[in-house]
């Protein structure tokens, strides 16, 4: 297992104030746009999951298994399952395949 457990561990530490101020009314406003299948690339520790629409699969990208697994932990939908491809230069990224539902 490559990764980093240590930045995925502080990863959303540097940005709670960012997150409080403009980014969290950011993602809020576009990820209510993203319908369907949305396609998450570079997901990180899932900073967007919290807000997709319901109804929505969610398809994220993560070469970084420690980060994927806390987005797994803030996932507030269920995780259906998780797979591995061989994807361009990047040795075996994470994509994990959810469905968004209401809280």
């Amino acid at each position: 297992m490559t990764g980093h457990p240590v930045f995925a561990a502080v990863n959303d530490c540097p940005t709670r104030s960012a997150e409080r101020n403009f980014l969290g009314d950011h993602r809020a406003w576009l990820c209510a746009r993203a319908t369907g299948r949305v396609l998450d690339l570079g997901a990180g520790t899932g900073a967007n999951f919290p807000f997709v629409t319901a109804g929505a699969e969610i398809i994220a990208a993560e070469p970084d298994p420690y980060m994927i697994e806390r987005a797994r932990r803030r996932a507030g939908f269920a995780i259906a399952d998780l797979e591995r491809y061989a994807f361009g230069p990047i040795p075996g990224p994470l994509f994990v395949r959810g469905e968004a539902v209401p809280a």
